[in-house]
């Protein structure tokens, strides 16, 4: 099984396990049976290779157990931005604190700044959280915005990735965002 594969002596073999679990996850997530997996994926998000950290990060994105959250915010500080945009993605999905996504919104990366903007969304959609996530959104249009209107072409088109982000994200708000 994909399940015993994590444990394979080879990491091509466990980074094509743990993608193909978070490939089954994503589509049919009633139907994997999530026992033991985060055990099996949560120490290849500490090792030093790429391909088995994007997809153990993958696979517990789309988990759906919040104990997963814990190893995504590790996650959150790897040094591959996609890695961190996953990850962020991940704590969204998953219905992580926002204050956890504090570390990505000012990231070296556009994507990972991308990411944590949608990700603020997800986690602002009920009324409870909306204003506090309609704030923080706010506050990275505008810098995104600086970016947008003090850098070159490259600067601008990837500050236009995180506006555009920002202000999808405070559409879904909806409502709930105002109050």
């Amino acid at each position: 099984t994909l399940k015993a594969k994590l444990q394979d002596s080879r990491s091509e073999v466990q980074s094509a396990a743990a993608l193909g679990l978070g490939i089954l996850l994503k589509r049919h997530t009633d139907k994997v049976s999530k026992a033991g997996l985060r055990a099996g994926l949560s120490p290849l998000v500490r090792v030093s290779d790429r391909a088995r950290r994007y997809a153990a990060v993958y696979a517990l994105s789309w988990l759906k157990d919040p104990a997963a959250i814990v190893d995504l915010v590790v996650a959150l500080a790897d040094s591959d931005p996609e890695i961190r945009a996953l990850a962020a993605s991940g704590c969204g999905r998953l219905g992580s604190r926002p204050g956890v996504l504090d570390v990505v919104t000012t990231d070296a990366d556009w994507r990972g700044r991308v990411a944590a903007i949608q990700a603020r969304g997800r986690l602002g959609a009920d009324e409870e959280r909306a204003a506090a996530a309609a704030t923080r959104l706010s506050v990275m249009a505008d810098r995104a915005w600086g970016r947008l209107s003090r850098g070159g072409p490259v600067e601008a088109g990837r500050a236009m990735h995180e506006l555009r982000a920002a202000v999808e994200s405070l559409r879904g708000l909806g409502e709930a965002g105002t109050r």
